[in-house]
């Protein structure tokens, strides 16, 4: 027996009116509220973390190299190319996505390498030569498509980055392609995209592209093995940093390539997307230190006022900082002296804190770049505990989009609501259980040094 009735029509609203209401809530969260919530995050910027390189045997001298590679710094003594473990170097500089800028490196600086290393980072510079220049084939064509359909597209990362920042379309690891789009444009660059080989995995409907292209930033396209990212914003939504793509899109220029000209990035808008690639993955690569000093060394005129009146407006000014001080701690990079942001933030006790996560991680032998410590970081690099609270209320309940195309199909409006709940519910009990089998961890090392 129902004991009242709710008439459809206010369900749908109610469906509605959460994801309006998480697009707002930066603007209409009361502060003191999120203050209170936010002394759940206290303990995120009283770690100590330790900044020194770890340790272990075989990792220390390895690092060394390497970093002295990412720096370009001259004069690598010959002599010490026996104190080496080459395999473990190379390793070290795949999972860096460094192999390629190693080998070049050690040609010019090492003459005496032995032969079996020598050969598999020149192997290694030749996979990465034949698969850029894939990659460069497949970008272009779907470049041109998009502008014979009248789309506006600017390729991020891949194959052209390193041909910008490097001169060089083999100095550079890259696995897919990014292709940034507006959002009014996501439909026909979809359908441009499938015309000339690009498909989705699932069906896309009009419906469902459109609940897609709200709740994502980005889209999966595969053609011949080859994956092309469509994206429509730099950061997932539930982060809640508003890129500027408006402003990003005036200020982009054509350039040369292959042939025919595309459009890329200002160097201050590209710093800050790469800065915030680089954050989202908790800087596990070291590829993506040197990606930005290069890009500052390319660059003749870098307009820092500009660059810093982004990052204030986009609330991300203590990831800039992570970035500069990472920038000056591990390449040496040289930056402007009377930058304010520098002087303030090392001051600051949680920007110092989210630095020393940073530098950690990345000097770490297997850096990690998903997961709940990289997560916890980002959250210890918001500008505020306001912003991190809003960003882990938009995570708990934005519907992902592997979920969305998960459906198969646009759900009804008041089904969307169920797609909020359940998120909320799963998220909930993930983290709840993290806890239980981290203290049940704890309870069982105790008991096993009490035993001993």
């Amino acid at each position: 027996m129902l004991l009242f009735r709710v008439h459809p029509t206010h369900f749908e609203r109610l469906a509605w009116s959460i994801p309006h209401f998480l697009s707002h809530v930066q603007c209409y969260t009361n502060s003191a509220t999120l203050a209170i919530i936010a002394s759940a995050f206290a303990h995120i910027d009283s770690t100590t973390v330790n900044t020194n390189p770890p340790n272990r045997k075989g990792i220390s001298q390895e690092w060394e190299v390497l970093v002295a590679c990412a720096q370009q710094r001259n004069g690598f003594p010959k002599s010490r190319c026996s104190e080496v473990d080459w395999e473990n170097l190379i390793r070290l500089a795949l999972s860096h996505g460094m192999a390629p800028l190693l080998g070049s490196y050690l040609e010019q600086h090492a003459g005496s390498m032995p032969e079996g290393p020598s050969r598999r980072l020149q192997q290694t510079h030749a996979q990465a030569l034949r698969h850029n220049l894939r990659l460069c084939t497949h970008l272009l064509q779907a470049l041109r498509a998009l502008d014979t359909c009248g789309v506006s597209a600017i390729p991020f990362k891949g194959p052209l980055l390193a041909e910008r920042l490097y001169g060089n379309v083999a100095l550079r690891q890259s696995s897919d392609l990014d292709v940034i789009v507006r959002p009014e444009d996501v439909p026909a660059a979809v359908h441009t995209l499938r015309e000339v080989g690009f498909k989705s995995r699932q069906r896309l409907s009009p419906k469902l592209l459109s609940a897609l292209t709200m709740a994502d930033f980005e889209l999966s396209l595969v053609r011949d093995g080859l994956y092309l990212e469509l994206h429509w914003d730099v950061m997932p939504r539930f982060y809640g940093i508003n890129f500027g793509l408006g402003e990003a899109w005036q200020r982009s220029r054509r350039v040369g390539a292959g042939g025919s000209t595309v459009l890329e990035f200002a160097p201050e808008d590209l710093f800050l997307a790469l800065t915030l690639h680089g954050s989202k993955h908790y800087w596990a690569r070291l590829i993506w230190l040197c990606d930005l000093a290069q890009l500052l060394y390319v660059t003749r005129t870098f307009d820092w006022h500009l660059l810093l009146t982004r990052a204030r407006g986009m609330r991300v000014e203590r990831l800039l900082f992570v970035a500069f001080a990472l920038l000056q701690e591990v390449l040496q990079v040289s930056l402007p002296s009377d930058m304010g942001l520098l002087v303030h933030m090392k001051q600051d006790p949680r920007s110092r804190n989210a630095f020393a996560m940073a530098k950690s991680n990345l000097c770490r032998s297997e850096p990690e770049e998903q997961g709940f410590r990289t997560y916890r970081f980002f959250l210890s690099a918001r500008d505020s505990h306001a912003d991190a609270v809003r960003q882990v209320i938009r995570h708990a309940m934005t519907p992902s989009g592997d979920e969305l195309l998960g459906t198969g199909r646009a759900l009804p409006k008041a089904v969307y609501l169920l797609l909020h709940v359940w998120r909320l519910v799963r998220k909930t009990a993930r983290f709840a259980w993290r806890l239980v089998r981290r203290e049940r961890d704890r309870a069982d090392q105790e008991t096993a040094v009490s035993a001993s």
